[in-house]
């Protein structure tokens, strides 16, 4: 039986400017008519990258001078396609994908206890990730809700250094960032739902691998892990991995899906959420505790959560690349006379770009706090039009951002 066509179309504007070329598009897969999220678009000769949202809607910036070269598109299930910005910029481009057509039945499988390809993928971290100084751009957005309406927003625009990915001192620059948030529905409390750069740093979890909760020198002796075996991964062939945590802990850890590389074992992607074994113990978490002892009081019941983190291989070593979180909760606080329900976070961290060449550490006063909120150094007032961020890589936004800033505006002009 042959394998079904999926076709990508992909709809170009390109603007080119002193400094960028800039590509706005829609990723449709129309096979079925609906949009595909999370397509990669990357220009391997720049070190850039960009995915595509929810809503399969992009935004592309690329040096001039890489006007050029080719860009790549891939998404899982996928044959991954190039396209010259030189067609791109001259024409309207259709781009058709095809399913890959690759058997994983003509793979052969070398591995199949999964506990042994997750000893060697972690034995094979020295030779799979970097051991040289690098940087990391990225681009950071956070949206809080409550229910629908946005409540508090903020984006950043920052850069990571590493002396090798082995390195947990890790440092952190903000570039650019802005912030705005909808007091009257804090009731004017200082509630920050941001992150803090530790927070962000940690989430590359392959530098900090030994105190993980999932693959840690504890946490994997606490999970249950069954190999799932072959799947395509954009193009290549990789291991999956399913993990639960074992019967009978009486605390709350995770379940989940990890993929491995099947040539490299490096790893690919972790997802994971609270696994259901473990959610009558979650309010005992330690974090839960500490927040519950905070000065302002804030007590929550859980309801969903998830995390997704991937990684890209990029000059013969492999890098983070994209995380998104999401966290459902009834939050309520009889103190300050809040109740949300539910209360929806979302983050969306991206790095757009990946330098090893001659990179220097960041002076020392360039480097922000760890533990120092990124929300509290975000601009006020800030221009919140998509020009803000001029030349750098974003993920779009799926709402109107300016848009969603001016109806939080008016209920606070309303409620003063």
């Amino acid at each position: 039986m042959k394998p079904a066509l999926c076709f990508l179309i992909l709809f170009f504007a390109v603007r080119l400017d002193a400094q960028v070329i800039t590509i706005t598009g829609t990723v449709i897969d129309a096979s079925s008519g609906e949009t595909l999220p999370y397509a990669t678009l990357s220009c391997p000769a720049r070190g850039v990258n960009t995915m595509s949202n929810e809503a399969g809607q992009f935004i592309f910036k690329i040096p001039a001078e890489g006007k050029k070269d080719n860009i790549f598109i891939s998404h899982v299930g996928f044959v991954t396609r190039a396209l010259s910005l030189d067609q791109a910029a001259t024409q309207g481009i259709v781009i058709k994908l095809a399913e890959n057509p690759r058997q994983m039945s003509d793979v052969v499988v070398q591995y199949r206890d999964p506990m042994k390809l997750l000893q060697e993928a972690i034995d094979r971290i020295p030779l799979n990730y970097a051991t040289k100084p690098y940087i990391l751009d990225g681009f950071y957005r956070m949206t809080v809700r409550n229910n629908q309406p946005i409540i508090d927003i903020s984006e950043a625009v920052f850069s990571i250094y590493g002396s090798s990915y082995l390195d947990e001192d890790k440092t952190f620059k903000l570039i650019k960032s802005r912030v705005d948030k909808d007091e009257p529905a804090f009731n004017g409390k200082n509630i920050n739902f941001g992150r803090r750069p530790l927070g962000i740093i940690d989430m590359d979890f392959v530098g900090r691998l030994h105190g993980m909760e999932i693959l840690g020198d504890t946490g994997i002796h606490n999970h249950q892990f069954t190999f799932g075996g072959l799947i395509d991964y954009e193009g290549s062939p990789a291991y999956q991995i399913f993990f639960d945590q074992k019967d009978g802990l009486k605390k709350s850890l995770y379940k989940g899906t990890i993929i491995l590389d099947a040539r490299t074992l490096a790893f690919l992607s972790l997802t994971h959420t609270m696994s259901p074994k473990g959610l009558p113990y979650y309010s005992e978490r330690p974090n839960i505790k500490h927040t519950r002892e905070a000065i302002l009081p804030l007590q929550f019941d859980y309801i969903y959560d998830s995390t997704c983190i991937s990684y890209r291989p990029f000059g013969g070593k492999y890098y983070l690349n994209h995380v998104y979180t999401i966290a459902n909760l009834h939050l309520f606080s009889d103190e300050a006379g809040m109740d949300f329900n539910p209360l929806r976070s979302e983050t969306d961290y991206l790095v757009t770009r990946i330098d090893t060449t001659d990179v220097k550490p960041f002076r020392k006063k360039e480097i922000l706090d760890r533990n120092k909120s990124i929300e509290n150094q975000g601009t006020l007032n800030a221009d919140w039009t998509d020009a803000f961020w001029e030349n750098y890589n974003l993920i779009k936004a799926t709402y109107n951002v300016d848009s969603a800033r001016q109806v939080m505006q008016r209920h606070q002009a309303v409620n003063n």
